[in-house]
Formats: C-alpha cells, structure tokens, sequence
C-alpha cells in the first residue's frame, strides 16, 4: 500500500520560521491574555489543538498548565521544540 503524505495543509517552512512575527503584531494583545486566563482556570490536563509555534503553549508551561499539543504542521511544531528550552517541562508534541 502506497500512502502518500498530504502536505496541502503544512505550513512552508520559511512561513512556519517568520510566523510568529507576524501574529505578535496582529494577535498579541488581542487574544493572549483572554486565553491565558480561561488556562489559568483549568484544573487538569489541557488539550492545545493546533498550537503551531507554542503561542500560548510556552506561557502556559512557564506557569506551570498542564498543557499538551497538536498541529497539523510539522513546521510549525519544529520552531516550537527550537523554542522549548531546558527550564520547560518535556512534552510530547504531535504532528500528522
């Protein structure tokens, strides 16, 4: 059986690297706080589904969130393991 992969949804990666750029200056203000705070609020484990470069995801380990990820975009998920740094705890972050 022949599976071809189906990348029509994968970010390029030269996207995926400027990413974060462009949604600080369009997003941040707008969103981060409001879901920060819904985070703050959960008592458990949280499902981030499509969390591309760690937005949220990063800030949500730095206060402790039991948080984990998925995206469809390998991309996307590849600048988000450069991000993660030793003082975050390890998660397992899922691509297709």
């Amino acid at each position: 059986m022949n599976m071809k992969k189906n990348t029509a949804n994968e970010y390029p990666d030269y996207f995926a690297r400027v990413y974060d750029l462009i949604y600080h200056k369009l997003r941040d203000g707008v969103d981060n706080q409001y879901f920060l705070d819904q985070i703050k609020q959960i008592n458990g484990k949280i499902l981030e589904v499509g969390v591309g470069t760690g937005r949220f995801f990063i800030d949500a380990l730095t206060k402790n969130a039991d948080i984990y990820g998925f995206d469809i975009s390998r991309s996307m998920v590849d600048v988000l393991k450069i991000k993660l740094n030793k003082t975050h705890k390890l998660k397992e972050i899922f691509t297709n």
